[in-house]
């Protein structure tokens, strides 16, 4: 079976292909509705980890001083790293 990053890019370019060409300004390649779609192929399974961390994501330009600050927040909370692949050995 490919690797999961092959399917998101041979995906990619078919939503690019018809998707982008019928709405440029709207279409959005979403990560849960690639996972579910590999779900239903029975092409994957996911396993769900438990977490107390709230979700946060940026969709928009207006969302990006928010997602930042808490994104600063975390990093002086000592949860991230300011350089996020520090710990990372090639």
């Amino acid at each position: 079976m490919p690797e999961f990053g092959d399917r998101l890019k041979s995906g990619f370019e078919k939503f690019f292909q018809t998707a982008v060409k019928k709405n440029p300004l709207k279409a959005e390649y979403l990560l849960p509705d690639v996972i579910g779609t590999l779900l239903k192929e029975r092409l994957c399974s996911v396993k769900v980890l438990p977490t107390e961390s709230k979700w946060f994501g940026m969709t928009y330009k207006n969302d990006k001083n928010g997602v930042a600050e808490h994104l600063r927040e975390l990093i002086n909370d000592g949860v991230y790293r300011l350089d996020l692949y520090s710990d990372l050995t090639r």
